[in-house]
């Protein structure tokens, strides 16, 4: 007996599917609106098919970008692939950063996500509050010179690029969108959508009944993660800048849940 299908399509889904862009939070949803857009092709007899058009926001993000470059809306970068960026990480931390480098690199991608996701790059210039924030704030500026060394971008940068490049035309971003199945998104991403919207004929978060994760875009109330994040847990004692640093990533307020 086959499994029942973890999502439902309608009309507005299965035309996204077939003909223009659905885009979802992860794998997971990826997977499930590829299964049941199969399962509805053969439930029309068919034989053959194109493949589901569904991506997630991270691919459709980097396929924006690699379609302005081929183009000509945007300058010729390359998008850093994970493993890439945390060596780029690692190859640029400070003298500081003494031991363990890969649990702070992952706290250094975490918050470098956190602030262009959320439109904090300009508390960079001044988080040096104490030493944990001028030692994200050091590690940041190597990186991000580091990327301009390498013509790169990280994928964290995309949502910003993006909305800048469609605000002065994006002849070249789908004509047909949907998303589906988020329920946090990150106000970088939002504007890429926003911009959008002037351009594409159609764009939206759909929402489904037969799914429980409704979609929909939650703002929640939100403290700048750059604020507070340095002060060590009660009953500790403060440790050097990169212990303290590494404390931001069992902070509350840096809940991975926030996710692009």
């Amino acid at each position: 007996m086959p499994m029942r299908s973890l999502v439902t399509l309608d009309e507005t889904l299965t035309t996204a599917l077939t003909s223009g862009h659905l885009v979802v939070p992860n794998h997971r949803l990826q997977r499930a609106y590829t299964t049941a857009f199969d399962r509805h092709q053969q439930s029309l007899a068919r034989h053959a098919w194109h493949t589901a058009r569904v991506a997630t926001i991270e691919r459709h993000l980097i396929d924006a970008f690699h379609d302005a470059v081929d183009t000509g809306h945007a300058p010729v970068r390359s998008v850093l692939q994970p493993e890439a960026e945390r060596w780029l990480w690692r190859e640029t931390a400070p003298t500081a950063v003494t031991s363990n480098v890969d649990g702070l690199v992952d706290v250094a991608v975490d918050a470098w996500r956190l602030v262009h996701g959320w439109h904090l790059e300009e508390h960079l210039a001044s988080a040096a509050r104490n030493d944990a924030h001028a030692l994200f704030a050091d590690w940041s500026k190597r990186f991000a010179a580091a990327l301009s060394d390498l013509e790169s971008i990280s994928s964290a940068e995309l949502p910003t690029q993006l909305a800048s490049l469609a605000s002065n035309g994006g002849d070249w971003l789908p004509k047909h969108l949907v998303t589906a199945g988020f329920e946090v998104v990150a106000p970088a991403v939002v504007g890429v959508a926003r911009t959008c919207t002037t351009i594409s004929s159609s764009i939206g978060n759909h929402r489904h009944p037969s799914m429980r994760w409704c979609s929909r875009i939650l703002m929640p109330r939100f403290e700048p993660p750059l604020r507070g994040h340095a002060r060590p847990w009660r009953g500790q004692s403060p440790g050097t800048p990169s212990q303290t640093f590494a404390s931001a990533s069992r902070s509350p307020t840096s809940n991975a849940n926030m996710r692009l």
